[in-house]
């Protein structure tokens, strides 16, 4: 099946779910009055694009809501909703049920020149690629389009659940960029490497704020961690919760039919994380080794023959020291390392021969 037959059996399928689904989901904050016959009155024809998915963003001190103390109550480090204005305690944070995950390069009006959302762009597209080329073919530093700036950023879109984690209480959709991608990508493999290969949105997480400093001073950035003790005891057991799944499953629907729309217009309005209004503004280290599931360790003796590396690495020399294999043969036949300069960087091959379902890490 083509890419577009998936998607049109995706958007058949959302049309017969997508509204019902929303409605749950916006409304799911009151799910506990009975409305009898008037349930749903007046809401009859409403299609997910008729919604805005509001993002889920930090307060920082610089944040309008947080100067102008509108909502009554904000204060820097809160969660904040961009579209209800809701408020949520940074310590305490939400709990959250990912769906699904995009990347993009959102092009942002520098804040000097007013600051505000352009547009998002292909990480593969040609006005992406121009502009890394622009950069002396770098994806690192300031990237941009002419007089606006290029950001990479990583969009998770998910429910907010209860605190008894079985019932929905909206929906959302957070961005990550600049010093909050690291974050991203600890979440992320901590979910892609559990035991059984488990959907996103069957992975329950417990989504706070931390403070933190860099040398522009300190600022509020994303701490994610399982929302029942470990990773494994956080996911949603199909047999006990299966409706759950069933709605996080269909609101993935709505999202990757284009049925339900991201409020890009109030992205930044909390004016943290970008050049559309400040926040954190550190660079990504220059080199980074996406991490990648091993299901077979390759295993010499009573040792690993290597490891996995998960953290961003600011040297070369860094990532040899980090990749080294560990002494001893490999039954599996492992490949050693191998690191060697190429037209795009280095690469680091670290993978079983046999596993060629799972190319080994790139180090940019």
């Amino acid at each position: 099946m083509s890419k577009n037959d998936d998607k049109k059996s995706a958007e058949a399928e959302t049309e017969e779910t997508g509204t019902e689904v929303a409605a749950a989901s916006a409304g799911g904050a009151v799910a506990g009055f009975d409305y009898g016959e008037d349930s749903g009155a007046g809401f009859e024809g409403t299609k997910g694009s008729d919604l805005s998915v509001p993002f889920l963003g930090i307060l920082q001190s610089n944040s309008p809501q947080v100067e102008d103390k509108d909502p009554e109550g904000a204060e820097s480090g809160m969660l904040y909703n961009t579209v209800t204005r809701e408020l949520f305690n940074g310590d305490k944070g939400v709990l959250w049920l990912p769906c699904h995950k995009e990347q993009a390069y959102v092009e942002w009006v520098p804040r000097a020149k007013g600051g505000g959302f352009v547009g998002l762009h292909d990480p593969a597209g040609e006005v992406v690629s121009k502009a890394i080329q622009e950069n002396d073919g770098e994806v690192f530093g300031k990237l941009s389009i002419g007089d606006n700036e290029l950001a990479e950023t990583f969009y998770v879109y998910g429910l907010l659940l209860d605190e008894d984690l079985k019932e929905t209480m909206g929906f959302a959709v957070i961005s990550f960029t600049s010093t909050k991608i690291k974050p991203y990508r600890d979440w992320m493999t901590a979910m892609y490497t559990l035991k059984g290969r488990p959907p996103m949105f069957a992975n329950r997480a417990r989504i706070r704020t931390i403070k933190q400093k860099n040398e522009h001073g300190t600022y509020y950035n994303f701490r994610i961690d399982p929302a029942i003790d470990t990773w494994a005891k956080s996911l949603i057991n199909p047999a006990e919760n299966g409706s759950l799944l069933e709605e996080a499953r269909d609101f993935r629907k709505m999202v990757t039919s284009g049925m339900a729309r991201a409020a890009f217009e109030t992205q930044n309005a909390t004016g943290d994380g970008n050049s559309g209004g400040g926040g954190d503004d550190e660079k990504d280290p220059p080199f980074y080794i996406p991490p990648i599931r091993h299901e077979r360790w390759c295993v010499a003796g009573s040792s690993f023959c290597s490891k996995l590396l998960l953290d961003p690495v600011a040297t070369l020399q860094e990532a040899y020291n980090e990749m080294e294999p560990r002494a001893g043969s490999c039954s599996e036949g492992c490949c050693p390392l191998v690191g060697g300069p190429g037209s795009t960087g280095i690469s680091i091959v670290w993978l079983c021969r046999d596993r060629q379902d799972h190319p080994g890490p790139t180090l940019r």
